[in-house]
């Protein structure tokens, strides 16, 4: 990433009209103590282990209170499983449960099934009753403030529990009840009791979920549904600010005049709505808690650390301070809006984009369509109650900052219905196109050109030629339906079925045409003319199959192995299936083209092995720039493990990014972690790009740190038997290291039996001897996928 800090400044976007005129303090900054202090817990910081993460604790509390006795036995198996986790060289290796204790938690989890239902929908029904006109202004401000002071990235890490969900049933209780004729007054207790009522639904729920899910242990659909269930109740936004905004402004790429026709405003005022009022609330809100905080100190006469160290009484009291100012500090007056015509613009965005009391279908389930996902603003009754006006109030946050882009998708697909798949789906692909192009400069993209197939001509959505390497694509601009993301298995597969599986046989298609062509040639149009371009298949090196999709189809792209176990894709398939904004992440990450197509040459390999589990592109992503020692790791376990999967490092990511939008202390810019000798190699091919440069390149990054750092470990050794024998050699079974005399080099890598040993090998690394040091001087990597048989 670049080591040039972003300059971070305020929106420029018209003043927006709160519901309070009065003025809101400035932001202290911060002193130099709290900036160090910042600074020592990262460098400090270790990555999250299974055996230290206690973001699941609030589960386990409630959970061994909870009277019932699947949830209170596994509470106790968890805290045993914790207890039972071997650290070994930094890898944990978390032991089984003794077998009779898990088939107590299964026979319980299947006998539970039915009551912790009816527990949930108790739990529901108490809610909606609780909630049953209430003044909804202060209880949502309220509901709003619990995520908001919740501490996390984009999304749900395990060291935090978000509480989104229990904002978004109240909201979704609000806009589907009967306004009544005059609200009730929500007091401190009120807001308090819905909250915790939200909690209890959202806890039975996840343990009607942890039931489901050991009751149908062996049932692959079974492990599918619970992982969606955990995301319906957990995961909120998997994108960056700058990369959803990137996306949003893609999709409404030519349709500007269209929706400023139709609507009155367009997509750049969504984007300047969403960043004014981002500012806006980091402006209001923290010194609004700071003042009411200190005038509670002063008060009482105590200061705690935080509202959890603090007194029942403090609490309290420090509530109701909070709550008398948070409608002022977080909404819009819609009366405002009419001021002029940049306002007017925003109240019709609100409009479009607003829910009001009463107007949704009934709630009745936890896992029922949340209008807010589509519609994030509500519209409700001012504080004052003057006049019949009315506020604005965003309960959806991050429809307008992680999740931007599907916003605008929805808003598209309602206002301009008129062909917008394709449209949608041609500017996924543009997209991806534009972030391919960035990373791989000098290279030349193709968007819907036509190939001659038996049937007649076919299109491919995009082509991309660099060097000696191809990328062909087929990109998907469907979001994920609303009942796959709620764990409809049968709904899941049938739609991965219609746009994974469909696309992956024409990237099959487009791979064979291309590395098969003599050659190849492409067309603009579907009939006649002279070929656009054409590409001798013999010439190719590398051809990969890229699918970029609009939202990551539930990121599973990392776990394609279900896609085979399903039916769904060939054994043969090798598709790199990616949601459009963590494609950005990557190509902001890897700046320069051999990092990137080291990357796909390192995603290929090992995207498929059996016992290795990613949960995301990140993660995977992670993987490579830490350049971990996957072979050695999962050799090392030995054949009767399970699976292996690293705890995240979705924090680096978070911090690199928040520093970027200006809101983070400065950290280190993300690159991949080789030694200085690894790293010379390949900054010397990019720049001086010899014949061959770029296999050698992307072949050296497949060295995991482990081996790099041996080499250097092994230099002085290495040199003097080459030297006193004319070659040396070291092997691990999966990478080779041979030095030969200087002078030897080139006639020592050109002979038979260097090249039979390098065939035996994944990565191979030829080096010169001069003296007592070696050069490293060609690295081959040897095609070998993992999980293929």
């Amino acid at each position: 990433m670049s080591k040039k800090r972003r300059v971070h400044r305020k929106p420029q976007v018209a003043a927006l009209p709160m519901a309070s005129l009065r003025r809101s303090p400035g932001i202290p900054d911060p002193t130099l103590g709290q900036i160090n202090e910042v600074r020592r817990r990262l460098r400090d910081r270790t990555p999250p282990m299974f055996s230290t993460v206690r973001g699941f604790d609030d589960y386990l509390k409630w959970f061994a209170s909870s009277t019932h006795p699947f949830a209170e036995t596994y509470a106790s198996l968890y805290l045993q499983s914790r207890e039972a986790v071997v650290v070994h060289e930094g890898r944990e290796e978390i032991l089984p449960l003794p077998a009779e204790e898990l088939e107590e938690l299964r026979s319980l989890a299947t006998i539970s099934i039915q009551s912790l239902t009816e527990k949930q929908q108790e739990a529901v029904e108490n809610l909606k009753y609780l909630a049953k006109g209430l003044d909804p202004l202060p209880l949502i401000c309220g509901m709003i403030l619990l995520t908001r002071t919740e501490s996390w990235g984009s999304y749900y890490e395990p060291d935090t529990m978000p509480r989104d969900l229990d904002l978004e049933l109240v909201v979704c209780i609000v806009t589907s009840s009967p306004v009544p004729e005059n609200w009730r007054p929500c007091s401190v207790d009120d807001w308090r009791a819905v909250s915790e009522a939200a909690k209890e639904v959202r806890m039975w729920a996840y343990a009607l979920n942890l039931a489901y899910q050991y009751a149908n242990e062996s049932s692959p659909e079974f492990t599918f549904r619970s992982e969606m269930l955990q995301r319906w109740l957990a995961y909120r936004g998997d994108a960056y600010v700058p990369h959803a905004i990137s996306l949003a402004k893609a999709l409404a790429h030519g349709k500007e005049q269209a929706l400023l026709a139709r609507c009155g405003y367009n997509i750049d005022d969504l984007i300047n709505l969403s960043s004014g009022i981002r500012a806006l609330w980091d402006e209001r809100l923290t010194p609004a808690l700071t003042k009411t905080w200190e005038a509670t100190a002063e008060e009482l006469n105590e200061a705690p650390t935080s509202a959890s160290a603090a007194s029942d009484g403090f609490r309290r009291s420090w509530y109701e301070r909070v709550f008398a100012v948070l409608p002022q500090v977080l909404c819009m007056s819609l009366d405002a809006l009419n001021s002029d015509a940049t306002h007017t613009k925003i109240r019709d965005l609100v409009s479009d984009l607003g829910l009001r009391p009463g107007e949704e279908p009934a709630f009745t389930s936890v896992f029922a369509s949340q209008p807010q996902r589509a519609k994030p603003f509500m519209i409700l009754p001012s504080p004052e109650r003057a006049g019949g006006s009315e506020v604005a109030l965003l309960v959806h946050p991050a429809a307008l900052t992680t999740d931007l882009h599907l916003t605008v998708e929805s808003l598209l697909s309602r206002k301009l219905k008129k062909n917008w798949e394709r449209a949608r789906a041609d500017a996924v692909d543009n997209h991806a196109l534009d972030l391919l192009g960035k990373v791989l400069p000098g290279s030349v993209a193709y968007s819907r050109v036509f190939i001659d197939i038996a049937e007649g001509r076919a299109e491919v959505d995009g082509v991309l030629l660099y060097e000696d390497v191809v990328i062909v694509m087929e990109g998907k601009g469907a979001p994920l339906k609303t009942a796959a993301r709620r764990g409809g298995t049968s709904q899941y597969m049938t739609q991965l079925k219609l746009l994974v599986g469909e696309g992956c046989l024409q990237l099959d298609r487009d791979y064979a045409y291309v590395m098969n062509g003599r050659p190849a040639k492409f067309y603009r149009t579907a009939s006649g003319g002279k070929p656009l371009f054409e590409i001798d298949g013999s010439s190719v090196r590398k051809c990969y199959r890229l699918m970029p999709t609009l939202d990551g189809l539930a990121d599973i792209g990392t776990r394609i192995g279900r896609l085979f176990d399903w039916g769904i894709l060939d054994s043969s398939s090798r598709p790199w299936i990616v949601g459009a904004t963590y494609l950005n992440v990557v190509t902001d990450t890897l700046r320069r083209s051999a990092e990137f197509l080291g990357y796909l040459e390192f995603r290929e390999r090992w995207v498929r092995h059996p016992k290795l589990i990613v949960l995301d592109e990140l993660e995977m992503l992670a993987l490579y720039l830490y350049q971990v020692d996957l072979e050695q790791r999962l050799t090392g376990y030995g054949q009767d493990i399970g699976a292996v999967m690293h705890m995240p490092y979705q924090h680096e990511f978070d911090e690199q990014y928040a520093y970027l939008d200006g809101r983070g202390i400065p950290v280190p810019p993300l690159r991949i972690k080789t030694t200085a000798r690894v790293r010379r190699f390949v900054d010397e091919l990019q720049r001086t790009k010899p014949v061959g440069w770029l296999a050698s390149a992307t072949a050296a990054l497949q060295i995991p740190i482990t081996v790099a750092t041996m080499l250097d470990l092994l230099q002085g050794r290495l040199a003097s038997e080459a030297r006193m024998e004319g070659v040396a050699e070291w092997s691990d079974g999966t990478h080779l290291i041979v030095v030969v005399p200087y002078s030897d080099f080139e006639k020592t890598i050109s002979n038979e039996t260097f090249r039979k040993a390098v065939v035996r090998h994944v990565v191979s690394l030829a080096l010169a001897q001069k003296g007592g040091k070696i050069h490293l001087k060609e690295v081959i990597y040897n095609d070998i996928v993992h999980g293929q048989g």
